[in-house]
């Protein structure tokens, strides 16, 4: 698996990708405007860009996981 470090992504904490989930859950898939709103939830951590880049993100690194898991 590549090193944090050189990762493009800035590290969060476990309690930011908590408050990130709870925020999705909050606004589903159909809310208009629904990664401004997760932002606004986010506080100052970021963007809804980089909210959106973080998720998405995240959800790459799970799948590799899984794939690695399942070799």
């Amino acid at each position: 698996m590549a090193s944090l470090i050189c990762s493009p992504f800035p590290v969060w904490t476990s309690l930011e990708d908590l408050m990130l989930e709870f925020a999705l859950v909050m606004y589903p898939d159909d809310t208009p405007g629904r990664w401004e709103k997760v932002a606004r939830v986010m506080g100052v951590i970021g963007s809804a860009e980089e909210m959106k880049r973080h998720y998405y993100h995240r959800r790459v690194e799970d799948c590799n996981a899984c794939l690695v898991a399942s070799s």
